[in-house]
């Protein structure tokens, strides 16, 4: 289960990487796994993972609406990306 949630992760990390690039994916994939991640992270929102995928659930609903800056989401793709990999190999 805790390889999925890594998964789930690493292709969230490639979204906000395809915001960055500009690359076009459907508004529906993006909201679908924003709202998964969200549903993710609150049950264990104590923990400073969750609070990533928090973060990162919140910046990629936010970049269907407006701009975010390419810095803020370099960080939380990098974030993201170290996070899914160490759950893939834990």
């Amino acid at each position: 289960m805790v390889k999925i949630l890594g998964l789930l992760d690493l292709f969230v990390a490639f979204l906000l990487l395809s915001v960055v690039t500009e690359v076009d994916f459907p508004k529906g994939v993006i909201i679908l796994f924003a709202v998964i991640l969200l549903i993710k992270a609150i049950p264990f929102l104590p923990d400073i993972g969750s609070f990533f995928d928090l973060m990162a659930g919140i910046l990629l609903i936010l970049t269907l609406f407006m701009v975010i800056s390419q810095t803020i989401l370099i960080v939380a793709i990098v974030l993201l990306s170290i996070k899914g990999i160490m759950s893939l190999f834990a």
